[in-house]
Parts: C-alpha cells; structure tokens; sequence
C-alpha cells in the first residue's frame, strides 16, 4: 500500500483513513438504532420492557437517529465513490506525467494499458478498501455489543459467520487466478487492436482485414470466460451470508425460546444486531474478494512504472547561453540509445548554417541521434560540444527556443490556420506578408481564396480534411516563422512530392542561410541540398 500511495498521492490515503472514523460511528449508529427502535416497541405497546432512553419522545429519537445514520452512511458512500474517481484522475495525470517530459516517455501500448485496463481495476482495488475499513469496523462494534448482549446466543452467531467463512479459503486462490488470466487476456486484445489499426491498409491491401477482425473477436469473447468464473465465484460468496442468516436467526430464536439467554424484551433489537451483522460480514466477503481479483492490476501499475521513476532535474546554476552567430557543432566517440545503446563510436563536426544530413537503414538511431544532440535523450557516452561547451553545461531550456522540428505526422491543433503558424511561439507579432512570404516558400498555394492565403481557414483536429503533404508543408511553415536558429526535419516531407520538396528547399537555404539544418531522409534527394551526410549504417 505504501507504493500505491506514493504513486498515488496522499489525498487518497486521507480518504482511506477517513473511512476508519467513519465504519466506527456507523457501527455506534447501528447500535443507537436498534435501542431506539426497541423503545418504540415498548412505547406502542407492541412489545413488554424498560424503555433506554426517555429523556425525549421514542417517535421523534429514531427520526432523529435514523437522520444521523442516513448522513453518516451517505457520507461513508461518498468518501468510498470519491476514492474510485479520483484514483482515476490520479492514473490520467500519471499517464500525462511519463509521456509529457523531456526523458524516455512510457509510450502508447503502456499508456493504454493505464487508462482504458489497469485504471479502472486499481480504483476499484482501493475503493473496496475503503469498503471494507468501513465494513470491518462496522461489523467488530456490532459484534461486541452482541457478546455483551448474551454470549451464549452470539456465539451461535459466531459459528455460522466460521461457515460462512470456509468457502472463501477455497475460493480465494482461484479468484486471484481468474484475475491474473482477466487480465493477460484484455491486454492481448488492446495491444492487437492498436496494432491492427495501425496497419489497417496493409490488411486491406494484402486481404487479411476479415481473418485478423475474426481472430480479435474471437479473442475478445473468451476475455470473459475469467471474468464470469470470478463473478459466478464472488456472487456466490455474496449470496452465502443471506442464506444463512436466516437460518441462525431461526435458531437463535428457536434457542432463546427455550433458554432464555436474553429478555423477550431486548430480542428485537438484538436480531436486528444479527441481521445488520451478517450484511456487514456479506459485504466484507465481497470486497474481499474484489480486493483479491483486483490486486493483479495494482502490481502492474507498479511494474509499468518501476523503471519509470521521475528523476528531479538538477539544475546547474552555472549553466551556459549558447551564442548563436556562431552555432559550431562538435561531437566526438558519442554512444546513443534509449534503454541500451544502438550505436557508438558517433563523431562528425557541423559548422553554422550547414545541411546535415542522417542516413542509414531503420533502426539505426537516426532520430536517436538528433534527440540526443539537443539534450532530449540522454547521451550514452561520448561528448556533444556546442561552441565549445559540452552539451551537460548548457542551459537546454533557452537552448531549445531556438530550435524549430518538423516531423512525419505534424502535431496540429484544432483552430486557424493562423493558430496552427504561431503555436508554441512566445512572442509573435502579426505581419501578414511575413505570414505570406514564409506560405510561398511551403508552397501553400492550397490556403488561397481568392488569391490572398486564408489565415482563419478552420483546421479540426490533427488538420482532418487536409492531405498528409498539405498539413507536412503548413508544419514547415511554423517551423521557419520564428527565424530558428536550427531546422530539424525528420522524415518531413516524406509526404511531398520530390519536385514541390526541391522547391521548398531550395527556398528555406536561400532565405534562411545562418539556419543550421539536421534532416533524417531515405530519399536520395535530399543528398542535394547536403554539406555532408552522417552514414549510420557505417
């Protein structure tokens, strides 16, 4: 639990204290009622006996008592159901927090296994504790008060709740079983869905789409054969104490009659007790056995991110601003990677408004290398130099406002053409024939009406409507907007056509001289516009 909170935040374990209080005052609350209820009893004449309280008419206490049971059992329920929620909204913000960073994101597949599996079942993992705190305490204030009732006719209760409790010695491996398989099974079908949708035209092309939709629903209906055995399981488990409690209830009655363990007088609320016991004990089989079914998903939480930890930064006060006329580029012996390293032995120098460019077959750590030369991922070993100054001293933060990066599938966001151009710019001033002239390199002939470029042309979201050239060539605009310093175009105008590509280019090095350029392209195209071109295949 102690890991659970510290991913979690402290709010949640808060909540779960809360419910501590909370299952005792119920419990007193249960007890005040049944004597209330007895004293109503006597008053009406329906039963013979000593009224407990009558400092205040019998009528108007059990209204009052049942107010007071209503609040705090609503309160009990709010606390538990706010706890469901919020470990939700915990898990998104951990999700957002591994993925929105300058180090190793914990990518796609892991990010749908979070929200979409692992959040629900871990919020209902501690929302049945939060339940069953309550309940516990609940049923042990009870169940004292029973033992100082009578001992005799409690400890008739005690053996039936031992019966009660033997199926679920038996069952308690199984459900962890069915759980462990529930979940194998739904991260199967999540991670061949988003796999599928991926290469969906391929499947198309090639003819498989039908077998592969037939194999995922296959698979998505024996997802539940785990979930209906630990259902079938917990159900039974629930329904076992209302069975039985009106068994003991019969005999208790049967006994006292006989015996006269308790005064007729005190019966009522003392069955009452009995029967507000065993739900109380009904309650705690069932989210004991959600607790248990759910335990699997907190462990993944726990496995998905244990080599995730977030690492505060250490900010070096003394940290370099890199001048920019001259943006000379050293790198020597560098070894890169993201978990291991998958190339060495890197070195090649760039000179201020040099075209750079990376080939090498995939899987070489191109888009690697470009990442680790702007501080993104961490250098394996070796040295970056920057003007001189290794890439460890270097203020990145400052660093990085003067790069601009295209990549293969542009981030767009829903908004103007306008909005899209000066998105992430921190200081920008309107001036349409800059806007213009920077369109007329891209070749956005595409945003005229009229002839004159159409800067409020509403883009919904990810730039729907456009083709994939179109949106790559308004992502090259907004990039050289803010005069960078650097152009990083990786795979950037794959979705060009190599005539509208030479045109764009030839334009961004005439105009843009002092921009240095690190492009990533399997065409051989590119190699025109290179100064030089780093191999990694070599």
């Amino acid at each position: 639990m102690k890991d659970i909170f510290s991913l979690l935040g402290n709010k949640i374990k808060l909540l779960l204290i809360l419910s501590m209080p909370l299952g005792v005052i119920v419990g007193l609350i249960e007890i005040l009622f049944a004597i209330t209820l007895n004293d109503l009893l006597i008053t009406s004449n329906l039963i013979n006996g000593e009224i407990r309280f009558n400092f205040l008419d019998s009528i108007y206490l059990i209204f009052i008592v049942g107010l007071l049971r209503f609040f705090f059992v609503f309160l009990a329920q709010i606390n538990t159901n706010y706890i469901f929620e919020l470990v939700n909204k915990q898990v998104r913000e951990i999700t957002i927090d591994k993925n929105y960073t300058y180090k190793k994101e914990i990518g796609l597949i892991k990010s749908q296994k979070l929200l979409n599996v692992i959040s629900t079942r871990v919020a209902e993992f501690l929302h049945s504790c939060s339940a069953l705190s309550i309940q516990i305490l609940v049923f042990l204030i009870i169940y004292l008060n029973l033992i100082n009732q009578s001992f005799y006719l409690t400890l008739i209760v005690t053996i039936g709740f031992l019966i009660l409790s033997t199926p679920l010695i038996f069952v308690k491996k199984k459900i962890s079983i069915y759980s462990t398989s529930f979940q194998n099974s739904l991260n199967k079908v999540t991670e061949k869905i988003f796999k599928d949708i991926r290469n969906l035209n391929f499947l198309r092309i090639i003819g498989s789409l039908k077998r592969e939709k037939d194999e995922i629903i296959i698979k998505n209906n024996r997802s539940l054969n785990s979930y209906k055995k630990y259902l079938i399981s917990i159900s039974f488990l629930n329904q076992i104490p209302q069975f039985i409690g009106i068994l003991v209830i019969a005999i208790i009655i049967i006994t006292n009659q006989k015996y006269f363990f308790i005064d007729q007088a005190l019966i009522v609320p003392f069955l009452y007790l009995i029967l507000r016991c065993i739900i109380s004990f009904g309650n705690i089989i069932n989210e004991y056995g959600r607790i248990l079914f759910t335990k699997s998903f907190v462990k993944n939480l726990k496995h998905i991110l244990e080599n995730e930890k977030k690492e505060d930064e250490i900010i070096n006060l003394n940290q370099k601003i890199i001048n920019l006329d001259s943006l000379d580029l050293k790198v020597k012996n560098l070894s890169i990677g993201y978990d291991e390293i998958i190339k060495s032995k890197i070195s090649f120098k760039s000179t201020k408004g040099s075209f750079n460019l990376f080939s090498g077959n995939s899987g070489t750590g191109k888009t690697a290398l470009l990442m680790t030369l702007i501080g993104i991922l961490k250098k394996k070993n070796g040295e970056i130099y920057w003007n001189e100054s290794s890439i460890n001293d270097i203020n990145l933060n400052n660093f990085r406002n003067n790069i601009s990066y295209c990549g293969t599938d542009p981030f767009l966001i829903e908004g103007s053409i306008l909005d899209n151009l000066k998105y992430g710019l921190k200081n920008f001033e309107y001036n349409y024939e800059n806007i213009k002239n920077i369109l007329e390199i891209c070749d956005c002939d595409f945003l005229k009406i009229n002839n004159v470029y159409n800067l409020n042309f509403h883009l919904d979201n990810e730039g729907s409507g456009l083709s994939s050239g179109q949106r790559q060539r308004i992502s090259i605009a907004r990039a050289i907007i803010k005069n960078p310093a650097i152009l990083i175009l990786d795979e950037a105008t794959v979705n060009i056509d190599e005539k509208t590509e030479y045109k764009i280019l030839k334009k961004i090095r005439e105009k843009y001289k002092k921009c240095t350029i690190f492009a990533i392209s399997h065409r051989k195209s590119l190699e025109n516009f290179a100064d030089q071109i780093i191999d990694l295949n070599n």
